[in-house]
């Protein structure tokens, strides 16, 4: 009787136990489950996405666009300001280019106007040169070399000062200027070493001529050289004179 009251009183123990863990367990079990579910929903239904971009925030897309457009304004304003660069450049080449040719225009038209003046010790034009050598020995055929280069350089003197023609021709050829261009000599001339030797004696540097613009035969009458002109010197059978106060 007593065992059989003990196995009843097991038994009921063993089913209360059964019952309190299917009341505990069950609702915890469920729990479980639910929050499983949940996190399944959420990360395994989900599509990855196609590419890193697109599991980017949107305002990286506005930072690329607006990164793009400038670097794209950035060229542009590259490419005017060397586009501009290119014809400032190109205005002044043209510029300095004007300004040469103006410049070597007017040099060539005022060495057309303007006649060189001829310096002692200078270059002499092969013209000029022969016009001397002839006047040299129609003027001063017996002088000495000295003599013979101090009758050209009144003509070279003439033909730097004012009131006078600027070339060796039109000096000795002015009415009444030298009377062996007026009597024939100066054209009958044929200049003899010496004459060249003259030339060469002014295109040396050599100039004793004090400026003298006039000359003659040296005479002890009265002339109207000696009357009118400044006397400078006399050389061989020379008197050379100038123009101002006597």
């Amino acid at each position: 009787m007593k065992q059989r009251l003990r196995r009843e009183r097991r038994h009921r123990r063993l089913e209360a136990a059964k019952n309190t863990a299917q009341e505990v367990l069950l609702p915890a079990a469920l729990l479980i489950a639910l929050g499983l579910a949940f996190i399944y929903a959420i990360f395994m239904t989900q599509e990855p996405p196609e590419t890193e971009l697109e599991a980017m925030p949107q305002g990286i897309f506005h930072l690329e666009d607006y990164l793009t457009e400038k670097a794209a304004y950035e060229a542009a304003e590259k490419e005017e300001a060397e586009r501009l660069l290119s014809m400032v450049q190109a205005a002044r080449e043209r510029y300095q280019v004007q300004q040469e040719e103006t410049w070597a225009e007017y040099i060539s038209q005022a060495a057309e106007q303007e006649a060189p003046e001829p310096e002692a010790g200078g270059s002499i034009s092969s013209e000029d040169a022969d016009i001397l050598m002839k006047m040299a020995m129609a003027e001063a055929e017996g002088e000495d070399t000295e003599g013979k280069a101090l009758v050209m350089l009144v003509i070279l003197n003439r033909m730097k000062a004012d009131g006078f023609p600027d070339s060796a021709y039109t000096v000795i050829s002015q009415e009444d200027a030298f009377t062996s261009y007026i009597n024939g000599r100066y054209a009958a001339a044929e200049p003899d070493e010496d004459c060249r030797a003259a030339l060469n004696l002014i295109e040396s540097g050599w100039d004793e001529s004090q400026g003298a613009l006039y000359f003659e035969r040296t005479s002890s009458r009265s002339t109207w050289h000696s009357r009118n002109l400044k006397k400078l010197f006399v050389h061989g059978n020379h008197t050379f004179y100038t123009e101002g106060d006597l």
